[in-house]
């Protein structure tokens, strides 16, 4: 997929899979260049026509997305995500089930169980939805069909997730604005993971969306700082479910961090780590044998070559598949545009922001004048 060099010279054709399997894991902290060996690995297989999806954080690979032609888009507490799944899904016996899931979710409180009654209420207000067109569907609507005398029953508690509620921006839009039509899509999930009540419904419909491309063509999901998500109760179960399912389906995730032990105190740390056949350490002076040798499995002389002797400067790292190692070269001298495109930064998203009001989304546009003012910069 990629021709990389060794540290001997010697060419290295990497691919992300060993066998059938895909899944990726790459660790490297701030500064040792992770995103850009990460995004540069994800650019190759572009001329392969893979589909992409793209789950960031602090947008940090919007630039690339973008420069891609692909579509992006950054989720604000507070703001309109773009998403209606009452909208957007098929009324039929599974999109019906899933938004059953859904709502349920939404209504869940600890010290408030769900009744018999109370489950029975929504599957057939659900079902009453269904001959409505798409556009009349909402969770106003639902709520409406599930009564307003009960103070605190399944309405009530729904009343915040409906259009104009403290969270109605989350899933009650007046259209779904997320398509996933395009080759490459992105999500900035940064502010969101950080809102304990709606990162949960959101991860699950944004995943059940994602898991509709899952039809058998080459599809990669990347997530970025996943440790954050693996926070996420709903966000663990998809993944687990992804990493074991997904290989059948011609599809693979990427995982990346730069905080090895954050990634396994999740409790299914040591699942995905077993189900990635591809795993990339970038040089860490920091490493803790308890991190890479006992969590992540590396030799003492793979972990030796982490902490003590790959060098940044060369953007070398350590590729691993099974029991097989090697330390192997990305050098991108005298690059420094594709670079600015790879990894984000702070004054370059800002400058990708300012550039796309004035000459629009297209690259071809908006990507010179990138270049140009960033090099004057």
């Amino acid at each position: 997929m990629a021709l990389l060099r060794t540290s001997a010279g010697s060419p290295f054709h990497f691919n992300f899979h060993l066998g059938d399997l895909g899944h990726t894991f790459i660790c490297g902290p701030s500064g040792s260049g992770k995103t850009v060996v990460q995004n540069f690995l994800l650019a190759e297989l572009e001329k392969f026509g893979v589909q992409q999806v793209f789950i960031d954080k602090d947008r940090g690979a919007e630039i690339f997305v973008r420069a891609c032609g692909g579509d992006y888009f950054n989720f604000l507490n507070g703001e309109p995500t773009g998403f209606a799944p009452m909208k957007a899904l098929a009324f039929d016996a599974g999109g019906r089930a899933f938004l059953g899931q859904l709502v349920r979710q939404l209504v869940r409180t600890p010290n408030a169980p769900l009744s018999a009654q109370d489950e029975r209420a929504i599957d057939e207000a659900l079902l009453a939805l269904a001959p409505l067109e798409p556009a009349a569907r909402s969770f106003t609507a639902l709520r409406a069909l599930l009564g307003q005398r009960d103070a605190d029953g399944v309405g009530a508690r729904l009343e915040k997730w409906c259009a104009g509620g403290a969270f109605g921006w989350a899933l009650d839009g007046e259209a779904d604005e997320i398509g996933l039509t395009a080759r490459f899509v992105g999500f900035d999930m940064t502010h969101l993971l950080d809102n304990v009540e709606v990162r949960t419904p959101i991860m699950l419909y944004l995943f059940h969306r994602l898991q509709g491309l899952v039809d058998g063509r080459r599809l990669v999901i990347d997530i970025d700082e996943f440790w954050k998500a693996l926070g996420d109760e709903a966000f663990r179960g998809l993944a687990q479910d992804g990493l074991k399912t997904f290989r059948k389906q011609n599809a693979f995730m990427v995982f990346g961090t730069q905080s090895p032990a954050d990634v396994l105190r999740s409790p299914i740390a040591h699942t995905i780590l077993e189900q990635c056949a591809t795993k990339i350490f970038l040089p860490n002076p920091r490493a803790a044998a308890s991190d890479y040798v006992d969590g992540f499995g590396l030799t003492q002389r793979e972990f030796a070559l982490v902490r003590e002797e790959l060098l940044p400067e060369k953007r070398q790292f350590l590729v691993k598949q099974g029991l097989n190692s090697v330390v192997v070269e990305l050098r991108l001298d005298g690059l420094d545009d594709e670079i600015a495109v790879l990894s984000g930064r702070a004054e370059t998203v800002d400058l990708l922001d300012r550039l796309r009001a004035i000459h629009g989304d297209a690259p071809s546009d908006w990507l010179p004048h990138f270049h140009h003012q960033r090099r004057l910069a």
